[in-house]
């Protein structure tokens, strides 16, 4: 069997934030049934005293440095351990490319995803050796899951035996978390092809079934998100295993000490968690690039339109160009241009900002790309980014006090020189300009009101 690596990547990751989630997500990842042989942690100086007892390699340069580090580990693994496995993560997606077309036979994950993996499968582990020093804690193997019930054939099936049917089907399907529940609706097709003596039970069954749902719901055994009429989704809720114990470690913030404790590092998961949730949003519709390359590709449709009016067609070829040429005068990494165009595009016609020589918007139907662009819109970024913001809202599921997780979704762009207040006021002020489609609840929910504006009074003066 082969040994298995680690190259943990935080270069690239804001001061002061998430070490310790980071920490016992590396750890959870690595200890499945096959344990590296260790992990090789790449992070800035100003993070070097937290990660002290695990050895890092300290590294301050962009991403074509840390990249050259990468490769010298690799080969320093592979020297030893030839046939060794290496998993990649990191935060830059310029790391996460290259490993994926380096031809070094590397697996890759982003910290993003593998701390919203975690939120949704925690799994007790031991700490690892390098990265809590001299310290070991027993394996405790996940209890499990209880057999589905027996049912008779003669009675009808009580509300208790359902309701464990139906919790037994979503773990064998691996619906424990929201992003993975279950439509409702197909839920009794799953029981009665799994269990089809429930069949001749007929209409009495439907009763049965929703009175055992929510009886589930009221007792927390069951989740249900807010979702339209119709489209309800349903996923198991599992008893959580403690997490990891590791040290916290402390960090400087602005020339003050913030040690993480265990109660943070709960929350700190979940807001990296809440952040990939609103990101997927956003890629599920094609909207969706990093805020160094829609800024590089912002500057680049400037420089072209200045020159003349152009079609969408040509943009889309003279754009990666352009932006390619920035990145390299800003001697920044950036993805790559020519997929990201595609998404910026769709954002810029989507938000209504390009504007033809006849001061027309140009809307996205299939006389778009022959379409000439004249400028922008002058409130263009202000326009771009409501709308990316709206579509995360749309759900009616986000609160008031998720402005930070929006901030990371929207804005993150791994610049330490960037504060986190002026992302959050920036927040703050494109939710105030989107109050004609959202009203905030009592409990504290945007609710989109577009479909339903009759229902939305303003108040007197």
């Amino acid at each position: 069997m082969a040994d298995r690596f680690i190259l943990g990547d935080l270069t690239s990751h804001r001061r002061g934030f998430g070490v310790q989630s980071v920490i016992n997500a590396a750890a959870r990842r690595a200890l499945n049934s096959n344990p590296p042989s260790r992990v090789i942690w790449i992070v800035p100086s100003h993070l070097a005293p937290p990660f002290a007892a695990a050895n890092p390699i300290i590294c301050d340069g962009s991403g074509p440095q840390v990249w050259s580090e990468i490769e010298r580990q690799v080969a320093l693994v592979r020297s030893r351990v030839p046939d060794a496995e290496i998993l990649v993560v990191t935060w830059e997606h310029f790391i996460y490319e290259r490993a994926w077309t380096s031809e070094l036979g590397l697996s890759r994950l982003k910290w993003f995803d593998l701390l919203n993996e975690e939120c949704a499968r925690r799994t007790p582990a031991e700490p690892i050796d390098n990265v809590i020093s001299g310290q070991q804690a027993a394996t405790v193997p996940p209890s499990p899951a209880p057999p589905p019930p027996r049912l008779s054939p003669s009675s009808p099936p009580s509300g208790g035996e359902i309701e464990e049917l139906v919790r037994s089907h979503l773990r064998k399907i691996g619906a424990t978390a929201e992003p993975a529940a279950l439509y409702r609706s197909q839920l009794r097709p799953a029981l009665v092809r799994n269990n089809p003596t429930l069949a001749q039970f007929g209409p009495m069954l439907g009763q049965v079934l929703k009175n055992a749902i929510d009886s589930g719901i009221d007792a927390g055994r069951l989740a249900q998100p807010q979702s339209p009429k119709g489209q309800e989704r349903l996923y198991v809720v599992e008893r959580r295993p403690e997490a990891l114990e590791t040290p916290a470690p402390t960090v400087r913030v602005d020339g003050a000490d913030a040690t993480t404790a265990s109660a943070s590092r709960a929350s700190t998961a979940a807001v990296y968690g809440r952040s990939a949730e609103f990101r997927k949003r956003l890629t599920d519709q094609g909207l969706f690039c990093e805020k160094r390359e829609r800024d590089i590709l912002f500057e680049a449709l400037s420089r072209i339109l200045k020159q003349s009016p152009k079609p969408i067609s040509k943009l889309r070829r003279e754009l990666p160009k352009v932006a390619q040429d920035i990145a390299n005068e800003r001697g920044v990494s950036c993805a790559d241009f020519k997929r990201v165009v595609n998404f910026f595009l769709k954002l810029l016609l989507m938000s209504g900002v390009l504007l033809s020589p006849s001061g027309e918007v140009v809307a996205r139907n299939v006389r778009a790309e022959a379409a000439p662009v004249a400028r922008v819109d002058d409130s263009a970024l202000d326009r771009m980014e409501q709308y990316m913001l709206e579509q995360i809202l749309k759900k009616s599921d986000v609160k008031d006090r998720e402005h930070w997780q929006l901030a990371h979704a929207i804005f993150r762009q791994f610049d330490q020189s960037v504060e986190i207040d002026g992302m959050l006021d920036r927040v703050a002020s494109l939710i105030a300009a989107l109050g004609h489609r959202f009203i905030l609840t009592d409990d504290g929910r945007y609710e989109y009101t577009e479909a339903v504006g009759a229902n939305v009074v303003p108040l007197r003066a």
